[in-house]
């Protein structure tokens, strides 16, 4: 009984990763442009200082995806990982630690874009200066452990669901090209290059990576079920 509760838990925290990237993949959609990084700092900060509910919304999403994902990661690799368990847990860990960086960026950037944005508003040009000249995200500036980590989660679980037959192929190819998609983003930010980070953002965030974490959660579900 406790083994059922923990994966209808587990079903129900995967859909809930799934929808989290798409709340943020809308809340972003419908962003200013200047509230993006990519619009630059001295872009990006007066917009956010206008306008920081984007920027707000976007970090709840991901914070409540990235709790919930330790529900849902363990559960997936039980239900895949069923001869080759060294490799899903393995895999697992790997998720769970770029989750936990997803966290802490988020749960940092909340509590800190409001008051840094109003600061480059209010001050002097050497206060823009300075704060032009800080990164954005103070933590895993290049998207290292937030992306190209569950990036590997995903290749590896996918790869272990192809060889034992315990996802359906093509949920698991999905899986794999999302985590493709993952890795392009910290190889887009390393090298400045705006194609790579918009293609993995699409194929990872928007379209491949809900689709699958939502897939996997209604097949863990229908497994409980069955």
């Amino acid at each position: 009984m406790l083994k059922e509760h923990q994966s209808r838990l587990g079903a129900f925290a995967s859909i809930v990763v799934g929808v989290s990237y798409l709340v943020g993949a809308v809340i972003h959609l419908l962003s200013p442009e200047d509230g993006r990084a990519a619009a630059g700092p001295l872009r990006y900060w007066p917009a956010i200082a206008e306008r920081p509910g984007f920027v707000a919304g976007l970090d709840v999403a991901f914070i409540i995806g990235a709790l919930f994902a330790f529900a849902a990661l363990p559960a997936i690799g039980r239900h895949v990982g069923r001869r080759h368990k060294d490799w899903t847990q393995f895999a697992v860990l790997l998720g769970l630690l770029g989750f936990s960086a997803a966290a802490l960026v988020d749960a940092t950037a909340l509590g800190r874009m409001s008051t840094v944005s109003l600061a480059f508003v209010a001050g002097d040009a050497s206060t823009r200066a300075a704060i032009a000249a800080e990164p954005v995200l103070l933590l895993d500036g290049y998207g290292v452990l937030m992306f190209l980590v569950p990036g590997l989660w995903l290749l590896i679980v996918n790869a272990v669901a192809l060889i034992e037959a315990t996802l359906a192929r093509g949920w698991a190819i999905v899986g794999i090209v999302a985590g493709l998609g993952f890795l392009l983003l910290p190889a887009g930010f390393v090298t400045g290059t705006e194609a790579l980070i918009g293609m993995g953002a699409v194929l990872s965030g928007v379209l491949l990576g809900p689709a699958w974490y939502i897939g996997v959660g209604l097949a863990l579900r229908k497994d409980v079920v069955a």
